[in-house]
C-alpha cells in the first residue's frame, strides 16, 4: 500500500515536469494527447494490478451468557447458571433411568463483521463414565428451564465419544453459525439414554471458539496532475 502511494507520487511529479516541458515545445496539442494517453495507460495498469481485499483470520472465544442442566428425577427444578454442568444416562433399579442434559445459550452480537469459517463448541470434563455425546441446536432463549419445560432438540450438529477422562471435548458447530446469527443455543445429551451401564460427563468451561475472516479494503484516490491552462477538470482515479 505504501509502495503504491510512493509510485503514484513519483508518477505525479514526473508528469508535472514532463507537462511543463511540453508546454514550451512545438506540437503542443499532439504532445498533450500523448501525455493523456500515457496517464490513462498507467492508471489501467495500476488498477488491474491491485489485488482483492486482504483477508485476516481472527479467532475469538465466547462464553455462554446462560447455561442450565435438567434432571428427570427433579422435573421442576432449574439448575440455572451453575458453574458445573451435567450430562447423564444412569440405569436404576426397576428398569428406570436417570437422565440429565445440559443447555448453553450464547450471545454473538459482538462478533466482528466477516464470514465465519470455523466454529467449535468446547467443554472441559472433570470426570465421568464413557459414552457417545450428541450436541443439538435448540430454540432455548436463555431463560430458566426445568426438565418439564426444556425445549426439544433441533438439528444434530455433531457427535463425540467421551472416554471418561478430563481431556477437552470439541464439537463442530460451523453449520449452526453459517448464517451469522446473533444468538445460538445448544443441548448436550448422551446418544443412548437407556444404556446398559452408567454414562455421565460432568464438565466446566463451555465455550465457542470462532474463526472469522475479515476484509481490509484498499481505497486510493489520486489526482494525476494539477490543472493547467486550457483544461476543464482534473483526472482522478479511485482504486477500491
Amino acid at each position: 500500500k505504501i509502495k503504491r502511494r510512493k509510485g503514484m507520487k513519483m508518477m505525479h511529479q514526473l508528469g508535472q515536469h514532463f507537462w511543463g516541458f511540453l508546454q514550451n515545445s512545438p506540437g503542443k496539442e499532439f504532445a498533450r494527447k500523448v501525455l493523456a494517453g500515457l496517464i490513462t495507460l498507467f492508471a489501467f495498469v495500476l488498477l488491474v494490478s491491485v489485488p482483492g481485499p486482504a483477508q485476516y483470520s481472527q479467532t475469538i472465544t465466547i462464553y455462554p451468557a446462560h447455561t442450565c442442566w435438567v434432571d428427570d428425577d427433579h422435573p421442576d427444578q432449574s439448575n440455572y447458571d451453575d458453574s458445573t454442568l451435567h450430562v447423564r444416562a444412569k440405569p436404576k433399579h426397576g428398569g428406570n433411568v436417570n437422565i440429565r442434559r445440559s443447555y448453553y445459550y450464547f450471545d454473538l452480537s459482538d462478533l466482528p463483521a466477516g464470514a465465519i469459517v470455523d466454529a467449535e463448541f468446547m467443554i472441559d470434563p472433570t470426570g465421568g463414565d464413557p459414552g457417545d455425546l450428541d450436541l443439538y441446536s435448540t430454540s432455548w432463549d436463555g431463560s430458566p428451564i426445568s426438565w418439564n419445560s426444556q425445549p426439544g432438540a433441533g438439528a444434530l450438529l455433531d457427535s463425540v465419544y467421551y472416554d471418561g477422562g478430563t481431556s477437552t471435548l470439541s464439537f463442530d458447530v460451523s453449520d449452526a453459525l453459517a448464517g451469522n446469527p446473533t444468538t445460538v443455543s445448544f443441548m448436550l445429551k448422551f446418544t443412548d439414554e437407556n444404556p446398559p451401564s452408567t454414562e455421565h460427563c460432568d464438565h466446566v468451561n463451555p465455550r465457542l471458539e470462532i474463526t472469522v475472516n475479515t476484509c481490509a479494503d484498499l481505497g486510493v484516490q489520486k489526482t494525476c496532475h494539477d490543472l493547467v491552462a486550457g483544461e476543464e477538470g482534473q483526472l482522478v482515479y479511485t482504486i477500491t
